[in-house]
Parts: structure tokens; sequence; C-alpha cells
């Protein structure tokens, strides 16, 4: 007798549970005007679309445009405001600073090896450079020159880097000892 009416509690509870799933299913449908809980704006951007200002995330989750989460708005593109997410266009380079595309500074490599031989010998520092990349500081575009100014007998790393504006000139310099 137990079994019986536990079984017909079991069934009872089917029944149920198969009629709210599918009233909840009659309600998600995309189209119909209406964003509901399985819905969002990547899934169905007609019934949840984002407003002017914000767009839809890989997450379905609307987002205002912010500058510098790696997601390039159309408010963003259109107004160049952001770099940082939109990049910049061939020869130039992101000023994170100011979110500006900023041209290249034109430094030759012969100019840069001379300006860092000429700052190594006046320090009295060996040493030899590593790399040198566009980039900039504050609000310029400079020559990032990292030098290895390591010696086998220190137990410690040495490295020394330069920044070198369009002139020529050492504006910033940042050593590791």
């Amino acid at each position: 007798m137990k079994k019986i009416i536990f079984l017909i509690i079991i069934f009872v509870l089917l029944v149920i549970a198969g009629c709210k799933y599918q009233q909840l299913k009659d309600l998600n449908i995309c189209g119909d005007g209406t964003c509901t809980l399985t819905e969002d704006c990547r899934t169905c951007p007609s019934d949840c679309a984002c407003s002017s200002d914000e767009s839809c995330d890989s997450f379905g989750v609307c987002r205002k445009a912010v500058c510098g989460d790696e997601i390039c708005s159309e408010e963003e593109k259109s107004s160049n405001s952001c770099c940082e997410d939109c990049g910049c266009e061939d020869g130039k380079i992101c000023n994170k600073v100011i979110q500006k595309c900023q041209e290249k500074i034109e430094v030759n490599e012969e100019i840069i090896e001379n300006i860092v031989n000429k700052y190594l010998s006046e320090n009295k520092i060996e040493g030899k450079i590593k790399k040198t990349i566009d980039a900039y500081y504050k609000e310029q575009i400079i020559k990032k020159v990292t030098i290895d100014c390591g010696k086998k007998e220190l137990p410690y790393p040495c490295e020394i880097i330069l920044f070198i504006n369009e002139k020529g000139e050492i504006v910033e310099e940042v050593r590791t000892v």
C-alpha cells in the first residue's frame, strides 16, 4: 500500500513538473518583444537589445563602453576615443595616457646606438642594447631602449631602460641597480 501511494505521488509530481516546464517553454519565444530569463542580448537581440551607449559582451550582458575593457564599442570607434580597445592604423602607436593614436618617431638605429654608447660611456657602464620598441612616455611618443648591463660575476640581473624622444634626447632612465 505504501509503495502504491509513493508511486502515485511521484507520478503526480512528474505531471506537474512537465506542465510547468511546458508553460515556461511557451513563454520564452525569441521575437515576441519580451526579454525573458532564458534570453539575452546575444541569443535574442530583438527582445533584449542593448541601449545605444552599450554593447553586448560574449556572455550576453549589455555593458557600457569602458576604455580598457578590450571591447571596441561603436561609440569608442566612431569618436576615436579609445585606441587601447580599438587599436591604431599601421605606422601609429596607441598612447594609453591620452587614448590617441600618434605617429611613431623616426630615429634610426644608428642614432639610437650612438646615444646609448655615449650614455654608457659617461656613466662608466658596460652593456649592450637588448631591444628597442616604439612606446610612449607621458604624452609623447618615444623609443624605449632596453640595455642589458649584467655581468657574469654579478649575482643579480642588471637592466637599464632609456626613453629617447624624437630629438634624440634621453627624457627618462630606469635602472634595476
